[in-house]
């Protein structure tokens, strides 16, 4: 479905509050966990324990909506929103892409083709960009992918007046038994490594 930016954007901003809270409550309800329990945790499986509780959050409070209908489809939770505008969280890069493992699904939905079984609408992301650790949301934001490129970034931060200074502090994965700014691929930041050399030529 192709409809212009400001319709979307009608459509849409009515629920940027919620989905910036979803995003939110996600990371807090994650750092509640037992610590036994954040121990065994990998970086991946922190973000994706955020996702689920970004997503319960914001099924609750959007069930009942009239204007938004909840679907599910293999590990998909979609929220339409006057059938024409189709929502998922997920996790951003810095490119403001989604970070999955592309299946068929998640590349369909990137570039805004027809799902299966689904009405035509346009697709959304709503979801938080790490900082260059990894272990904090940097900001949070509802993304309009179309393959490769992106049609619009709405940061979710100046929608909703709030200050960058004033958002909760909201470290996750550090939590974790891994070292602290590990990547996914088990690589130190460029900088980070530096560090990391200089101090190992330092002690021999």
């Amino acid at each position: 479905m192709s409809l212009p930016v400001n319709e979307v954007y009608k459509t849409i901003k009515p629920y940027f509050e919620v989905f910036y809270r979803a995003q939110v409550e996600g990371i807090k309800e994650y750092n509640r966990l037992p610590a036994d329990s954040l121990a065994k945790l990998t970086i991946r499986s922190a973000r994706s324990d955020i996702h689920d509780f970004a997503v319960d959050y914001a099924s609750k409070e959007l069930e009942g909506d009239p204007r938004v209908h909840i679907s599910h489809h293999s590990q998909l939770v979609l929220y339409t929103i006057d059938g024409g505008v189709s929502v998922r969280i997920k996790k951003l890069g810095d490119d403001f892409h989604s970070s999955n493992i592309e299946t068929q699904q998640v590349i369909d939905f990137g570039y805004q083709y027809e799902l299966p079984g689904l009405p035509d609408t346009v697709h959304l992301e709503a979801g938080y960009v790490p900082d260059a650790t990894g272990t904090q949301a940097a900001g949070f934001y509802v993304v309009w992918p179309d393959g490769k490129g992106i049609v619009k970034v709405w940061n979710l931060l100046e929608e909703l007046g709030i200050k960058a200074d004033n958002v909760v502090r909201l470290e996750f994965e550090d939590k974790t038994k891994r070292p602290r700014f590990m990547s996914d691929k088990g690589k130190l930041p460029k900088r980070l490594k530096d560090n990391k050399d200089d101090d190992d030529t330092k002690g021999s």
